[in-house]
């Protein structure tokens, strides 16, 4: 059983010091992120904690100091004021600490084989390492602040009750509260024919709790645009203020990545529960908004699992009393298990053809004449008024394309589309994808825009600014390329000046443009080196190597399924994969790599049993033990088939424990092994 501290003295401190944690959760309730945070992050370390030792001093020396450096910037906030960016850096280092103590703990406990805590000297020197580290930083913040204290857990204590009674009783409420709002995407500039909708969900929004709605529609009808005027509308604003909260889930590989991205949005830490942290998060703030876009990717899943997992996630969302929630997802049909408040009226249908017609007049102006004013109204019919085909079209417009061109165009292209079947709608939207390809590839610099579209399109997360200057050797005039995309409205610059695409676009340039193979090469090269940077092991330098690859773990994963789809299974693939799923093992453990990866290796028998003994430890993890345990029993079969009794014993004991020790198997002499590189837990 899991191991509690004993009631001692020390344990009373301890408990003081949890008083303190929920004093300053009261208090900070309805603050952004980092404030908000502090009581989530300290409240998970009070939990592991619990868990975890049963050794009360070394547990009131750290919790002394973590007290000592919560009432440090509880100070200072209250002397130099909380709309400080240097104060809030500060706060942020405190939760990195504080999420580092979490990790190391909860990595032993998920690593031991009886599941519970060993009482051995690591586990004291990594308490006592981490109370020591607490105290460097609590000198460094006196330092740089010039302010002193020697605030333990009962003056801490009694501080937190005079602030929060502070707080509470101001009006303005300004005592700990930080203007710092989540990065939403921005509103629509072209938005005709949907004053209707928009007025009506609004009202739902601003005047109901609870509400949980859906967007549905094919690919282009403008789903993601109507949420997206939702979330900016000024009654919206006024209502909700900062609580309005925008996640894409467009291409992630499960929904623990969701959750991540989510958890993120809400400036929840590195946590290895995002899902839990996510909804905790949520369910302090007094009432809030939130979007999830394309959903589909993770609801028309063909892994049943995923789909239920999605279906679990959305009903934890929806049971959250004071959230509004908003789906959009391709289809017709809305996700089961919710009750759906607007599931009458959630299908989108196309703008009206005036609506149609006064956005392709605000992008590309009026046509002076009337032939090619008639011309227009053909060509609106022709796309179903479908707004990102009338947006692309519009666009070409302004690229000295006339009407009737662009209506002569959409003839020559439309009957491959309409043959190849599927909804007509869509097909609009693909035949008008088609005639920007085929205009752009006419132009200066339009071959090389094609090839940075088809680059894009496979990077889930954007192609991010580090990336895309490793790209410039490998074209003439990249900066011209992307410039042109943008001009053509194939794809936008988001929030951190990566190159995003509409997942309508991104479709099409995956089916119908492949990358040349230069250009592969050196996408593999450089998402190979960053995989390769990322971290290996738990210890001293995770923190830092991961670094390297969480900003682009989004990508390196879609990246690397592509890969492990089109490819022959090789050596660096198998590092690649090897890395950036031992990465997720120690954040949010995700089985997608390598159970994609194994389904490739029936004439690898090594790498295979590798693979399968890491499947094992990653569904350990999970909490999956009837998946881990096949994994294992998988293992120990595969090394008998190389007659080596040692191994076939070793994932023989793994599978009887249904444990996730890290241990690295050795694949027979002679055979085709991974490199070794990892040490026994």
């Amino acid at each position: 059983m899991l191991l509690r501290p004993k009631l001692s003295t020390s344990l009373a401190v301890y408990e003081g010091f949890k008083v303190v944690v929920q004093g300053l959760a009261n208090m900070t309730d309805g603050a952004p992120w980092p404030w908000k945070a502090i009581p989530q992050t300290v409240l998970q370390f009070t939990s592991m904690v619990e868990r975890a030792l049963d050794q009360p001093q070394k547990v009131r020396d750290l919790t002394d100091r973590i007290a000592r450096r919560i009432a440090l910037l509880l100070n200072i906030s209250q002397n130099k004021g909380v709309n400080n960016p240097e104060l809030d850096a500060y706060v942020e280092l405190f939760l990195a600490d504080v999420q580092r103590i979490i990790l190391r703990l909860r990595i032993i406990e998920k690593t031991h084989p009886a599941k519970a805590f060993p009482l051995t000297d690591h586990i004291d020197a990594i308490i006592a390492g981490e109370a020591e580290k607490m105290q460097t930083a609590l000198q460094e913040l006196q330092v740089r602040f010039a302010v002193h204290t020697a605030y333990g857990v009962d003056a801490t204590k009694t501080m937190v009750t005079e602030i929060h009674a502070s707080v509470v009783g101001s009006s303005s409420q300004q005592a700990l509260h930080i203007s710092t709002r989540a990065r939403l995407p921005a509103r629509p500039s072209c938005f005709k024919g949907r004053t209707t909708q928009l007025s009506a969900l609004v009202k739902l929004v601003c005047n109901s709790l609870n509400v949980r709605i859906a967007i549905m529609g094919p690919g282009g009808m403008g789903k993601t645009s109507l949420a997206k005027a939702i979330l900016h509308e000024e009654e919206v604003v006024n209502v909700l203020q900062d609580n309005r909260f925008f996640v894409s889930v467009e291409d992630v590989i499960d929904i623990e990545s969701a959750a991540k991205r989510l958890a993120e949005q809400l400036g929840v830490g590195d946590t290895s529960d995002p899902q839990s942290a996510a909804i905790s998060a949520l369910q302090t703030l007094s009432r809030s908004l939130l979007v999830i876009d394309n959903l589909e990717t993770l609801w028309f899943s063909n892994n049943a699992a995923a789909q239920k997992d999605t279906e679990r996630f959305l009903q934890r969302l929806a049971d959250v009393p004071s959230l509004t929630l908003i789906v959009t997802s391709r289809g017709s049909v809305t996700p089961s298990g919710i009750e759906w408040t607007n599931d009458q009226s959630a299908e989108l249908e196309a703008i009206s053809l005036e609506a149609a017609q006064e956005t392709f007049e605000q992008i590309a102006g009026r046509p002076s004449l009337a032939t090619e004013l008639a011309a227009l109204g053909q060509l609106l019919a022709c796309v179903d008024c479908m707004p990102l085909a009338v947006t692309l079209l519009a666009q070409l417009a302004r690229q000295k394309n006339s009407p009737s061109q662009l209506l002569q165009r959409w003839h020559h292209s439309k009957t491959t589309f309409i043959r190849a079947g599927g909804d007509h709608r869509e097909s609009s939207v693909n035949v008008s994808i088609q005639i920007s390809l085929d205009l752009l590839s006419g132009m200066t610099g339009g071959s090389e825009g094609c090839q940075l579209l088809s680059i894009c399109a496979h990077l889930a997360d954007g192609l991010r600014l580090p990336v895309f200057a490793q790209l410039v050797a490998h074209f003439s005039d990249i900066h011209a390329a992307r410039d042109l995309l943008v001009t053509f409205a194939l794809i936008t610059v988001g929030l951190n000046d990566e190159l995003r695409m509409l997942s309508p676009v991104r479709h099409f340039v995956l089916k119908h443009l492949p990358m040349t193979a230069g250009h592969l090469a050196a996408l593999r090269e450089i998402y190979f080196a960053i995989a390769a940077s990322g971290p290996l092991l738990a210890d001293e330098n995770f923190s830092q190597l991961a670094k390297n690859v969480a900003p682009e773990y989004g990508n390196l994963t879609s990246f690397l399924l592509h890969l492990i789809e089109t490819e022959e299974p090789s050596q660096e693939l198998y590092d690649a994969v090897d890395r950036v799923s031992e990465y997720s093992y120690y954040t949010v453990p995700s089985p997608t790599l390598r159970e994609a990866f194994r389904l490739r290796l029936t004439t690898h028998p090594a790498w295979l049993a590798n693979c399968l003994f890491d499947l094992g430890r990653t569904r350990f993890m999970r909490d999956e033990y009837s998946l881990a345990t096949d994994n294992f029993q998988a293992t120990r079969k595969l090394y008998a088939t190389f007659g080596n009794r040692i191994l076939r014993r070793d994932a023989g004991s793994f599978s009887g424990n249904v444990c996730g020790c890290r241990v690295r198997l050795r694949p027979p002499s002679g055979s085709c092994m991974p490199r070794e590189t990892r040490s026994s837990s």
